[in-house]
This record gives C-alpha cells, sequence and structure tokens, in this order.
C-alpha cells in the first residue's frame, strides 16, 4: 500500500518486479495498487495502522488493523455503510531498499459478515 494514499510514489517504495502472492494467484504492482484503490473508494474513511512488525534480513512482517465506512460500491464492496473493522499481516521481502514481494492475510470472513 501506499503512504497515506500516495500512489504517485509507488516507484519509490516498490522495486520493478514487484509480485504480490494471493491465495489463487500472483499479482503485478498494477494489479495490487488497483485493488488498494478499490478498498480506497469503497471506504473513504479508512484507516490502516500497524499494531507491529517483525523483521530480520530482507523480510518484515507487519501486523495491521483497518476501520472504515463501506459508503461506496466498489472493491467488492455493497455500499451500505456499514462500519468494518479486520485486521491481516502482511510479510514484505525488500531488496536494494524497496519492497519486491508481498503476502498478505486477511480475515476476510469477518469483513464479509460485517458487511451483511
Amino acid at each position: 500500500m501506499a503512504e497515506e494514499g500516495r500512489f504517485d510514489r509507488l516507484d519509490e517504495i516498490y522495486g520493478r518486479n514487484f509480485v504480490a502472492h494471493g491465495a489463487s494467484a500472483d499479482y503485478t504492482l498494477e494489479q495490487d495498487s488497483a485493488a488498494t484503490k478499490s478498498w480506497r473508494a469503497a471506504m473513504p474513511d479508512l484507516k490502516v495502522t500497524v499494531e507491529r512488525t517483525v523483521a530480520g534480513k530482507d523480510l518484515v512482517a507487519v501486523h495491521w488493523k483497518a476501520v472504515g465506512t463501506n459508503t461506496v460500491v466498489a472493491g467488492g464492496m455493497p455500499g451500505n455503510g456499514a462500519r468494518i473493522g479486520i485486521e491481516g499481516m502482511t510479510f514484505f521481502r525488500f531488496s536494494s531498499g524497496r519492497i519486491v514481494e508481498a503476502c498478505t492475510i486477511v480475515d476476510i470472513a469477518t469483513l464479509r459478515k460485517q458487511l451483511t
């Protein structure tokens, strides 16, 4: 995710061959950024806080929490005004000071329950 939604800075943060590993597929930076933008569109008041980090060598693990109100139909969300609160973990691999790989685990079941 871009710092404070600053998608114009992606080249400063991510490496050229960045890959995001999903549950059933891998995604390019463009695809991953599009998904992030759709979440921000669905929840304009989205706030993500870092709860803790662990780092070693070229890896950083981030435990995060997100809260927001789903006011817009986007990102697979209904725009029903539901307030959501979820958490997850993202594991980043760095090379030459840039993120080149990411794997995020999100509690989607809780998200879906909150949206109904």
